[in-house]
């Protein structure tokens, strides 16, 4: 359309400001017609710093009932608007039936005048946003510094148990089986423990965090599935890996059932997901301050010991397996609306780390009923 437009012609002053007048009644009457037939209108003002937008919207707005017509200025994108489609912020501001809607700078800007200014790299459009592979990368990256951590943890063990005289060696049973330590090895558990539990929210809360956050909150899972390796008794050692094999293959299938649609994610699914998660994360919550409250502790007790019973325990165990599997699913959406609605590649580490996140967990169950299958049981 612009091509055809012929930036030779003129006109000298005297003549605009006749035009004009009689122009400027035009458009009232314009209005008032939209608003009897109930037509919306948009009107996109888009030009050069300085050039004169405002200017000639101040001109327009003499002309117009104040009550049929809303001026939105384009400003930088917030960070919940570059969550979604790049034309989101504009469909919110759409005028109503019979109303017009002035656009001070449109949403031409992005991909014209922010890349002629060199606002925007040259393929801005495409190289600053989410891939798939770019998720996928991080999310090994996250998987990677846990296979990290667990090495280090074996490690450490090795220089903090192994190597020390039987006199500071902690000794303790858990279940059927015993489990040896030391004073400075459960010191490093807890903090790696207290970071799995606090990290997490701090990257939901704070979306920028996760590349740091969410790399220190790998390594501390590392380190606390190496150490329930370690508590695992020598020949069962190698569920860990088996584990290791069956989480794959579920994160396989479940990516399977995802892209070829056999599982699809709705709004009742997605309220599904929401309200199951808040259900896990309050109940856990609130099983753990009972412990500490009088009266309630009791039944706090009560409870741990109805989830200690070996059948009640293996039945829970794969109720929270597949609850992780359809969080992987809930994980894929979120990955596929991240990369289709074009978003920033900074939101690739959110992607990532909440993958990563259901993985690893999916892990830690898998691998606690295996151990109440083929070690408990063997007692």
């Amino acid at each position: 359309m612009l091509e055809k437009l012929d930036l030779s012609k003129k006109m000298e002053k005297k003549e605009y400001k006749e035009r004009m007048e009689q122009l400027i009644p035009s458009v009232g009457r314009l209005q008032r017609e939209c608003r009897k037939l109930g037509v919306p209108v948009m009107i996109a003002f888009e030009g050069y710093g300085a050039s004169g937008k405002g200017v000639q919207i101040a001109q327009l707005m003499k002309a117009l009932d104040p009550r049929g017509f809303e001026v939105h200025a384009v400003k930088k994108e917030t960070e919940e608007e570059r969550m979604h489609p790049f034309l989101w912020r504009f469909w919110k501001k759409m005028p109503a039936k019979g109303q017009i809607a002035i656009y001070d700078s449109s949403w031409y800007r992005k991909v014209l005048i922010d890349r002629f200014d060199k606002k925007t790299k040259e393929e801005a459009a495409s190289n600053n946003c989410a891939t798939y592979k770019g998720v996928g990368t991080k999310t090994l990256f996250f998987l990677i510094l846990t296979a990290i951590g667990t090495g280090l943890f074996f490690l450490l063990h090795h220089i903090l148990v192994d190597n020390i005289s039987p006199s500071q060696v902690i000794t303790f049973d858990m279940d059927s089986y015993t489990v040896h330590t030391s004073l400075p090895e459960l010191g490093i558990v807890c903090g790696a423990l207290l970071i799995d539990i606090v990290f997490p929210f701090i990257v939901w809360f704070i979306k920028s965090t996760a590349p740091i956050v969410g790399s220190i909150y790998a390594l501390a899972q590392g380190i606390f599935v190496g150490y329930v390796t370690i508590t695992i008794p020598t020949e069962y050692r190698w569920l860990s890996v088996l584990a290791l094999v069956l989480t794959f293959a579920i994160v396989a299938t479940m990516l399977i059932l995802y892209t070829t649609r056999i599982i699809k994610v709705t709004a009742k699914f997605r309220k599904f997901m929401f309200i199951l998660f808040g259900s896990i994360i309050i109940g856990s919550i609130l099983l753990i301050v009972m412990h500490f409250i009088p009266g309630l502790n009791i039944v706090a007790m009560g409870i741990d010991g109805i989830l200690a019973n070996p059948v009640v325990s293996i039945v829970s165990s794969i109720v929270f397996i597949i609850i992780a599997a359809i969080f992987l699913v809930a994980d894929f959406n979120g990955i596929e609306e991240c990369v289709e609605r074009k978003m920033d590649k900074s939101y690739e580490w959110m992607a990532a780390f909440g993958l990563a996140y259901t993985i690893i967990y999916l892990y830690f169950k898998i691998l606690n009923l295996l151990v109440q299958i083929f070690v408990r049981n063997s007692d």
